[in-house]
């Protein structure tokens, strides 16, 4: 087409004065730049089609991603099209508790940022990348090295995991089903392998996991996973894998890269490695329910007790803290922990160290992506119920690899 409009402008050219020309040559660039943004724009290749739960979609992936160091396009249109886009998504900021969790002193943010809710930001709060928002609030707070953009564009995704249902519903995947959805299953990574069973939800301890004799090892690479109902998920990753449930993902300890899988968990750039992780759980959103969604689980490994009584920053990681690796989304819930101290009915755990008086269990060593519903707690001081102060500080860094490649099957993602 680009070829085709210089042959007419070069034929019909001669013909006009210079003030003419001039325009003509203005409006000749300005369309050329518009077919070739909508040739990068329409560059996609069409996975499936699926039917589930009576909702019908066409999902596509983009295939021709943004390259490092071109500038972030606003959000329609523009090649952006996937959660790992972003280093964070959020659709409500405000908790379960109807507060608003700040973005504080401390926080760090290394890529780009989309909510389409008001963003809480404390002065020393700082942002390195574009930054797209409903409004920042208090204005003028905060830093921001990219600007940022107030707008009431919404991105907008499904409440299913089709992309990775339907993947792992083909030849090369692998979907687990729960009839009744009375059970709950685990997943043990060893690289290119993981330890896979199930057992009647309920039955098991919530803060142990333990692969049974009985447990069936499969190679699971390259490869999409579903889990009808509940998942308990850990281990080390080799490869390209997305793992979606229908239920809560409960991390029982890292989920990390294989050739990252050490303290300070840094990826490597050239990492052949990327992963996948979403919950199709639903969060009603009410103070009296546990959060839903992307759950980091109590467990002794993840700083069960403040750490084994003995939380010190700066200290040995065993016992204490967890690090994540890869793009998590919760597409009808949260990301939080297990277990917040709030003597509440669903779940009445109280733990207050006899040292401090606290329960806190480490850092969250993230590198990737997160996206989810609603915003929830992954540290809190609980003032309004028990006062222990309770959760994970952050270590968050955007992948920077995702700029050019991005972990497999994400949910579809739209903006109007």
């Amino acid at each position: 087409m680009c070829k085709l409009f210089f042959k007419m402008y070069r034929s019909i050219l001669p013909k006009y004065n210079a003030t003419v020309t001039i325009m003509l040559t203005v409006l000749g660039i300005l369309v050329v730049t518009m077919l070739t943004l909508q040739q990068v724009v329409s560059t996609k290749t069409v996975i499936s089609y699926s039917v589930y739960n009576n909702e019908a979609t066409q999902y596509q992936l983009t295939s021709a991603p943004v390259k490092a160091g071109s500038p972030i396009l606003p959000p329609a249109p523009g090649p952006r099209k996937q959660f790992s886009d972003f280093f964070y998504v959020s659709d409500i900021e405000r908790t379960r508790f109807g507060e608003f969790i700040w973005f504080w002193a401390w926080d760090t943010l290394s890529g780009p940022l989309w909510s389409n809710d008001s963003l809480p930001v404390h002065t020393g709060a700082v942002f390195c990348d574009s930054v797209w928002v409903r409004r920042i609030t208090p204005p003028g707070s905060g830093t921001f090295h990219r600007g940022y953009i107030e707008t009431n564009t919404r991105m907008r995704w499904s409440r299913y995991a089709y992309e990775i249902r339907n993947a792992a519903r083909s030849s090369n995947g692998h979907y687990f089903e729960n009839p009744g959805n009375t059970r709950t299953t685990a997943l043990m990574f060893h690289g290119f392998v993981a330890d896979v069973w199930q057992w009647e939800s309920g039955t098991q301890s919530p803060f142990i996991i333990e692969p049974p004799t009985n447990a069936i090892s499969w190679n699971l690479q390259p490869s999409a996973i579903f889990v009808e109902g509940d998942l308990w998920v850990q281990g080390s990753v080799t490869g390209n894998l997305a793992i979606g449930a229908s239920g809560i993902i409960r991390l029982m300890d890292n989920l990390v890269y294989s050739d990252a899988a050490t303290w300070p968990y840094l990826v490597p750039a050239n990492s052949p490695n990327y992963l996948t992780v979403v919950s199709e759980a639903t969060t009603s959103g009410q103070a009296d329910e546990a959060p839903r969604g992307i759950i980091i689980s109590n467990t002794w490994e993840n700083g069960r007790e403040d750490a084994g009584n003995h939380f010190v920053i700066g200290t040995s990681q065993r016992r204490r803290d967890i690090a994540i690796h890869g793009v998590y989304i919760a597409l009808n819930g949260s990301i939080s922990i297990q277990q917040q101290n709030d003597n509440l009915g669903y779940d009445p755990y109280i733990y207050r160290c006899s040292n401090h008086g606290y329960d806190e269990r480490g850092f969250i060593y993230l590198c990737g992506s997160i996206a989810y519903k609603k915003r929830d707690y992954v540290h809190r001081g609980n003032t309004a119920t028990t006062g222990i102060r309770t959760g994970y500080l952050k270590s968050y860094r955007y992948d920077q690899r995702f700029r050019t490649n991005a972990p497999p099957f994400q949910p579809a993602i739209s903006f109007r």
